[in-house]
């Protein structure tokens, strides 16, 4: 069993998150905005990171006890205009928590469109393997839930052949 689909893991009690390892409950996505309050709770009204960031703790935690990989931990974040600034701290923590990380595009290009953001917010970088990529330009509106885990340089770790500077995590033009 696994939830693919999200989960923000606000309200999950102690006995679940124990069964989620001890069963090996094969994965989870979570729904992970932002790293400060501030952030994530734009978008995520009425969350609280830090109990999201302690759930997961708690997850590996378990995970330990019972001597399992399971659940493997997906940490998807949808870029918008105010989070843009904590890409990059986002995927270096979510490798320090052992937690693949995934940045897709919103849902609602009119909600905090991330070209607000300048230099900085990632775009829609067209994917030459395919045949019917569009032409991009400085500042272009990524398709609603389009993968941007690839166009948005890795700046944490500064070794995305995209990446123009590790320092100032701009997209390569």
């Amino acid at each position: 069993m696994s939830a693919w689909n999200g989960a923000n893991l606000n309200h999950v009690k102690e006995p679940v998150l124990e069964a989620l390892a001890r069963y090996k409950f094969r994965g989870i996505t979570c729904s992970i905005d932002g790293i400060t309050n501030e952030t994530y709770a734009a978008y995520r009204r009425t969350g609280n990171v830090e109990r999201v960031f302690e759930n997961i703790r708690k997850i590996n935690a378990n995970k330990r006890r019972w001597k399992t990989r399971y659940p493997k931990l997906r940490w998807q974040m949808i870029a918008f205009g105010h989070n843009a600034h904590e890409v990059a701290p986002a995927r270096a923590l979510a490798a320090e928590l052992g937690m693949e990380f995934f940045l897709k595009a919103s849902w609602d290009p009119n909600y905090s469109p991330v070209e607000a953001q300048g230099p900085t917010a990632p775009t829609a970088v067209p994917d030459p393997a395919r045949a019917d990529a569009p032409a991009s330009s400085p500042g272009a509106q990524p398709a609603q839930g389009e993968d941007l885990t690839r166009t948005y340089s890795a700046c944490s770790s500064g070794s995305s052949r995209r990446s123009t500077s590790t320092a100032s995590c701009s997209r390569a033009a």
